[in-house]
């Protein structure tokens, strides 16, 4: 054999120990972050089938109807309401300074914006500061968590799972109202009104080549990035 075959293959079989590491390594962090994927991609295809047949259509009413500045204030006023949440958060997390500075401007908005419509804290200088229960266990050590897809609600983790009945029921604002029939039909207004303004994401979605990877992959960079910031 020549010096010149031997060092050629014993640069392919370099080549292929590289090769199958990288693909053995990169299994393995897909297999941690996503251990449930069968069940997740049979969730993911029916909420796929819900949203294409029954949310999407009705989105895409709301946003011909619904001006974009009037879209763009009723979000304002259910982000007003988040801050209350927010401001759990912040006390569980012992950020008081932030707790303080959150609380200000939930007033602010709340009565110089008018219940939210105008984000008038912006105006001054007050930053807006998302806080969820998840960052919270992420503030306490608990930040690594499999991916998760639950019907109807899509992407999420199993401490974002948690998190839900804690945010939307203990530290929000949404179980005072009353009647029920009314948070309920407010809730349904807070959802159509977040689809529709995910409607320009989706011809990049419905291109991918694995909208499931697509989607999935793009929620843990997002979720990595809040992650990072809050426990900054």
């Amino acid at each position: 054999m020549s010096t010149r075959t031997y060092k050629s293959k014993n640069l392919t079989y370099t080549l292929a120990i590289i090769f199958f590491s990288l693909v053995a390594a990169c299994s393995k962090t897909v297999s941690e972050t996503d251990p449930y994927e069968k069940y997740n991609r049979k969730v993911f295809y029916f909420n796929t089938k819900v949203d294409k047949f029954i949310i999407r259509p009705v989105a895409k009413v709301y946003d011909t109807v619904i001006p974009d500045q009037v879209e763009g204030r009723i979000t304002n006023v259910f982000d007003n309401l988040d801050e209350i949440t927010t401001i759990g958060n912040d006390i569980l997390q012992l950020e008081l300074m932030q707790a303080i500075s959150d609380s200000w401007r939930f007033f602010v908005n709340s009565t110089f914006g008018v219940l939210g419509i105008f984000d008038v804290a912006d105006e001054m200088g007050l930053d807006k500061n998302t806080q969820r229960f998840s960052g919270t266990l992420a503030k306490w050590g608990y930040s690594d968590s499999p991916y998760l897809v639950l019907p109807f609600l899509g992407s999420s983790t199993v401490y974002d799972t948690i998190s839900y009945p804690v945010d939307g029921w203990y530290l929000s604002p949404w179980k005072q109202i009353e009647p029920r029939s009314k948070a309920e039909d407010l809730f349904a207004l807070k959802a159509i009104n977040y689809r529709s303004a995910m409607l320009p994401y989706d011809k990049n979605i419905d291109k991918a080549f694995d909208s499931y990877i697509f989607v999935r992959n793009a929620f843990l960079q997002r979720r990595s990035q809040i992650t990072n910031q809050d426990t900054d």
